[in-house]
């Protein structure tokens, strides 16, 4: 895919429309796909969750989009979490996104550690009514 300024918009659009059936206080939580171990320390070629692509334009494993509709203002808030990788990943797995480049790719502009993910989560869900999720078994074809 060629990430330009369209497919951004188009990425955006697609959270203004799910964000648009979501009632006010509700949380919705997009999990990209697994790395599926072929054998030892191969992988199968990585293949992404169409939902979450969908929103966000990100194909890399460890990543987790929320989508927050507060109950006051009732505006959608998008937060991206990726995950942190060491030199070592690095030079085994190749490049992966930075935060500024996972930011113009879906448009969000609230990037986080995924590490951080827990204690965002745990204080928006204790507000939160109801809460969708979209988690897959990675087992699941």
């Amino acid at each position: 895919m060629r990430n330009s300024r369209e497919d951004k918009v188009l990425f955006m659009r697609n959270r203004e429309k799910l964000a648009g059936l979501l009632p006010a206080g509700s949380l919705a939580v997009f999990h990209s796909a697994d790395l599926v171990i072929r054998s030892g320390d191969q992988h199968y070629p990585y293949r992404q969750d169409p939902d979450f692509f969908y929103l966000t334009g990100i194909r890399q494993e460890g990543s987790v989009l929320l989508l927050w509709k507060d109950p006051g203002e009732g505006s959608p808030e998008a937060v991206l979490f990726i995950r942190q990788y060491d030199e070592a990943t690095l030079r085994w797995e190749g490049p992966k996104l930075t935060d500024e480049k996972a930011s113009a790719i879906s448009g969000i502009r609230t990037v986080r550690r995924l590490a951080e993910f827990d204690d965002f989560f745990g204080e928006k869900a204790s507000r939160a009514n109801p809460l969708w999720f979209n988690i897959r078994r990675s087992d699941e074809a």
